[in-house]
């Protein structure tokens, strides 16, 4: 647990460093590291189980993935384009890499399925910022990526209220077969965690320069609904990691960081809320500011 907490700290650390000196576009390069760090991650987990991939190929469509969508903040058609042809371009070499065949054809299957999984899917952070700016929730880029900030810590505020709830009472276990360590428990202090960290993001917001209005977005007790879907649909994202690793049979997806593991380890409540939390809020918004 001193490991876990220490590296989180760590982590957190990092993440206003580069916010801070790198803005919007710092906060989009650390993205951009982790999210290809945890698809090498996951291609690993693959091939541990001798699924054919091909992980170089996936690496460079997960960076033209990235870079396209980052190119929409920008607004250059040309670069665009550019960034979207070479992403089919690359997609389409992996099918004449080889003659056809089943192995080969399943390696392209598992390459791309990869690319959704995690550079895709982390990617709508960064779709969130530009909706949310363009549609005039937020009033600046630099509110913009700290409203993504805002809803992770409240994506990984159900991770560390499982962690600390389910250790202490878990006893009701959700899905022993894929992740023993889940329980009930630990899911209602995700959900009472997350709600937490909500209410002091909406609290915070408008207080402090840098922050949005979060007051602005939608009221308190739709934070509160929020929070808990995040927390649920979290768990979801968990165990979709924790199925790979036990086909893999492997206890983490990497182990360069300390307590925590992987850069998959990392992210994985991260990947199926980020579509919706994205949506969430875009609807949530244009509800509430009719």
């Amino acid at each position: 647990m001193l490991k876990r907490t220490v590296s989180t700290a760590a982590i957190w650390s990092i993440v206003f460093l580069a916010l801070y000196f790198g803005r919007m576009w710092g906060g989009i390069a650390l993205l951009a590291v982790v999210a290809l760090a945890a698809q090498w991650e996951y291609y690993g987990l693959r091939e541990a189980t001798g699924a054919p991939v091909y992980k170089k190929i996936g690496l460079a469509l997960g960076v033209l993935w990235l870079a396209t969508v980052a190119s929409l903040l920008i607004g250059k058609a040309a670069i665009e384009s550019v960034l979207v042809l070479g992403f089919f371009l690359t997609f389409l070499t992996a099918f004449v890499l080889k003659p056809p065949g089943a192995e080969h054809l399943r390696a392209v299957v598992e390459t791309a399925f990869g690319v959704l999984y995690v550079p895709v899917l982390l990617s709508f952070f960064i779709f969130g910022i530009k909706e949310f700016v363009g549609f005039g929730v937020v009033n600046a880029e630099v509110k913009g990526i700290w409203l993504a900030v805002a809803v992770i810590a409240i994506i990984k505020a159900g991770d560390v209220g499982g962690l600390l709830l389910g250790k202490a009472i878990g006893k009701h276990k959700i899905m022993p077969k894929i992740s023993p360590a889940k329980s009930w428990e630990g899911l209602l202090g995700g959900v009472l965690l997350s709600i937490g960290i909500a209410a002091a993001f909406y609290w915070a917001g408008g207080r402090f320069d840098v922050l949005p209005s979060f007051s602005a977005i939608m009221p308190l007790w739709a934070w509160a609904v929020f929070a808990v879907v995040m927390s649920v649909v979290g768990l979801l994202s968990d165990l979709s990691e924790s199925a790979f690793k036990r086909a893999a049979d492997k206890k983490d997806s990497g182990g360069f960081i300390p307590g925590i593991g992987g850069a998959l380890d990392m992210c994985d409540s991260l990947l199926f809320t980020a579509p919706v939390a994205t949506h969430f809020l875009w609807v949530s918004s244009m509800f509430f500011n009719s």
